[in-house]
């Protein structure tokens, strides 16, 4: 399965060259994934968030952080598979 990522564009300019996007699954927003402005911690950078209707209920992490953006998207991934899974 291989998700795609479009920049929302939602941060006021002085903020756009932060990481800040929605995540599509055959063109359908299923969720978010951006960078926090001023993380508490540095292995806290990326937020990803499921945004699928009752995924919560499939037991798995509709959200979550990561210190990168490569971890966010692949924590991401592994969790949107297995709510597909449930979701069958």
């Amino acid at each position: 399965m291989s998700l795609t990522l479009r920049s929302t564009k939602l941060a006021p300019p002085v903020y756009q060259h932060t990481g800040d996007y929605e995540v599509l699954d055959d063109g359908k927003s299923i969720g978010r994934i951006y960078e926090i402005r001023a993380p508490l911690r540095l292995d806290q950078l990326w937020f990803w968030s499921i945004t699928v209707l009752g995924a919560h209920r499939a037991g798995i992490h509709t959200e979550g952080r990561a210190p990168t953006f490569e971890h966010a998207k692949a924590q991401f991934q592994t969790n949107y598979e297995r709510w597909q899974e449930w979701a069958k």
